[in-house]
């Protein structure tokens, strides 16, 4: 209604204030009041007052018949009003008998007047007042405009959350970007210092073998400059004549066996395999480094590995996930607190439902999924013997009844675990083994991206991922399966 009050209001301004019709050959007074031109023209014929004065009926202002100006910018709006107002008119009459559309059809959900009432068309339909209609209809409005609020708010909250999940996940790869940054400048610094200390070893051992040697030249030189004095001195002597000659004969002769027996310092073992042991050294230091890279390439992968579990606990809202007894096997006893699930021989007494398997030994979870991305923990305990289980995610519109082939073309994605082996069941199926298999199944459910996803929930290993799942818009469920044996699966917090 209060829309409709600016209408009213322009409607009252193209009317004049004495015939209170829309304006005709409007004028404006001295005083700014507007009047049709013949209204105005008849008020002053005949409502002179004392004097012969002629006064607004708005304002009491003298008015001069001569003083009339024409209003074309009122006329123009005036024709507006007028045409607006005859549409308004016409879109309330029936187009084809234009009568007043005062009705409303329920079954054809359409506007009516009282003759489209009466007609063949309408016979037998339950036709209300347009008024009555309307405030039934906006009811149903109301309630599905609330709906939809709440659905907003429900959208929001979870926008939110991930907007949260998003802010955490790059705070917290900020701050491992800078842990990891860190490690490996301590790392390059500690190689940075063992580089040093080792160009320092090579380096006081260099100094001390060419000290050695050194050492050994020079007493080597002083040897040679002793013979050389002596073969100096031998020469001249032989040049003199035979009295002088023999007169030091004998004390050259010593000298001359002294300097015979003399014999250079022998090099040491230590020194004469000192090449050879640099050599060594050298190739079991790139024996050393290269093996402490391999170790260390392998280690840092160890560690990716282990810490990728947390990527999708992260990403992923973990949902405390109950087993539904409406849609459990007459097999499968299910635990007081709905988390764990077991197989018996025996079929229990339970209630024929359509929501129940009938054939394989599957229940589904209580939790139902049309968005965002979820995951929950698996624990497989095997039991005695041959026995195998599944866990996954199923259609809400997953057959019961009878014996379907286990597949996302059924609307199942799931993997089975048994024998100390994985068995995706996809088509073809796919197997996957494990040195040491894992017993905590993380299962992860990004709804959007169509992705399903098995990991071990301990070592963060990759099980099986199912790539562009067909989810038709459907609502997902959490499904599992306990098929013979004595196997068990525990649902975890």
């Amino acid at each position: 209604m209060a829309a409709a009050a600016p209408e009213e209001k322009i409607q009252e301004e193209a009317k004049c204030p004495i015939c209170l019709e829309y304006f005709t050959d409007p004028v404006s007074a001295e005083c700014g009041h507007n009047f049709c031109c013949v209204c105005i023209i008849q008020f002053c014929d005949t409502g002179e007052g004392e004097y012969g004065r002629v006064e607004c009926p708005l304002c009491r202002a003298n008015i001069r018949e001569e003083t009339l100006r024409p209003n074309w910018d009122l006329a123009r709006v005036t024709e507006c009003v007028k045409t607006l107002n005859i549409k308004q008119r016409e879109e309330n009459l029936c187009p084809k008998h234009s009568k007043s559309l005062d009705l409303f059809c329920e079954e054809d959900r359409k506007a009516l007047c009282v003759v489209c009432e009466r007609s063949l068309d309408h016979a037998g339909h339950k036709v209300l007042l347009l008024e009555e209609a309307a405030e039934k209809y906006q009811g149903q409005m109301q309630t599905q405009l609330e709906t939809l609020c709440r659905e907003r708010e429900e959208l929001l909250r979870r926008k939110e959350a991930e907007e949260k999940v998003i802010q955490e996940c790059q705070d917290k790869a900020e701050e491992e970007r800078k842990m990891i940054m860190a490690g490996f400048q301590h790392l390059y610094e500690f190689l940075i210092d063992q580089e040093h200390a080792s160009l320092a070893r090579l380096d006081k051992q260099h100094r001390k073998v060419l000290k050695n040697q050194e050492e050994i030249i020079s007493g080597l030189q002083g040897g040679i400059s002793r013979l050389d004095a002596l073969i100096q001195e031998m020469e001249e002597r032989c040049q003199q004549e035979a009295r002088e000659f023999l007169q030091d004969f004998q004390s050259i002769s010593s000298r001359y066996e002294e300097c015979r027996f003399l014999q250079p310092e022998e090099i040491s073992p230590q020194l004469e395999a000192t090449p050879d042991f640099w050599s060594s050294q050298s190739v079991m230091l790139q024996k050393c480094l290269q093996e402490f890279k391999d170790q260390l390439a392998s280690d840092l992968e160890k560690v990716w590995d282990a810490c990728w579990v947390k990527i999708p606990k992260k990403t992923h809202t973990m949902v405390d996930v109950t087993l539904d007894p409406d849609t459990a096997h007459p097999c499968l006893v299910l635990s007081d607190d709905r988390r764990s699930v077991r197989k018996e021989d025996k079929e229990q007494s339970l209630p024929i439902t359509p929501e129940r398997f009938d054939c394989w030994g599957c229940v589904l979870g209580c939790e139902r999924f049309t968005a965002g991305k979820h995951c929950w923990v698996v624990e497989v305990e095997e039991g005695h013997g041959s026995s195998s289980c599944a866990m996954g995610v199923a259609r809400e519109s997953v057959r019961r009844k009878g014996w379907i082939k286990l597949s996302p073309v059924e609307g199942i994605w799931a993997v089975v675990c048994g024998g100390g082996e994985f068995l995706a069941l996809n088509s073809p199926r796919t197997l996957v083994t494990f040195s040491e298999v894992p017993r905590r199944i993380l299962v992860c459910l990004d709804y959007a991206g169509g992705q399903v996803m098995f990991v071990s929930a301990d070592t963060g290993a990759e099980i099986f991922t199912f790539q562009s799942a067909l989810f038709k818009g459907e609502r997902i469920c959490p499904w599992f399966m306990v098929e013979n044996g004595s196997a068990q699966l525990h649902l975890r917090p």
